[in-house]
């Protein structure tokens, strides 16, 4: 998940569906937009396509929410590292999940600043921000 400015709160990864995208599609192309700030491209999406075409999904109302696992997120960063070398919220183009996480250098103004890894809790819960040093 991460922190999206524009909304002040933290969400999914995801977005709209161009002209004649797949669901799968138009999630690797966000995936890969949000978490690393620049388009893939045909190329790169088709090879993402072809990895990950068997992937479970679960879909609520018209949002298709695609399941992954951190290993197929590190697949997936891979992947797209042969395709992209490089990326403007990366000194060094990530390698490891906390290398997502940790490293990560977005400015101010994109869709997603701050990213973070959350559990799935079936159970509604607040977060105690008692101990968090608030800016």
């Amino acid at each position: 998940m991460g922190y999206q400015p524009s909304k002040k709160m933290i969400s999914g990864i995801g977005g709209k569906s161009l002209d004649g995208e797949l669901t799968l599609e138009t999630a690797l192309r966000e995936t890969v937009e949000e978490l690393f700030g620049m388009p893939p491209t045909r190329w790169l999406l088709n090879g993402l396509l072809g990895y990950f075409r068997t992937r479970r999904a679960v879909v609520n109302g018209t949002y298709t929410m695609y399941i992954f696992s951190f290993e197929d997120l590190i697949d997936f960063m891979l992947l797209v590292r042969g395709f992209m070398l490089t990326s403007p919220y990366y000194l060094a183009f990530p390698e490891t999940l906390t290398d997502l996480v940790l490293e990560r250098r977005a400015p101010p103004d994109a869709e997603v600043t701050t990213l973070a890894i959350i559990p799935i809790v079936k159970a509604a819960f607040t977060i105690d921000t008692q101990d968090m040093l608030l800016l």
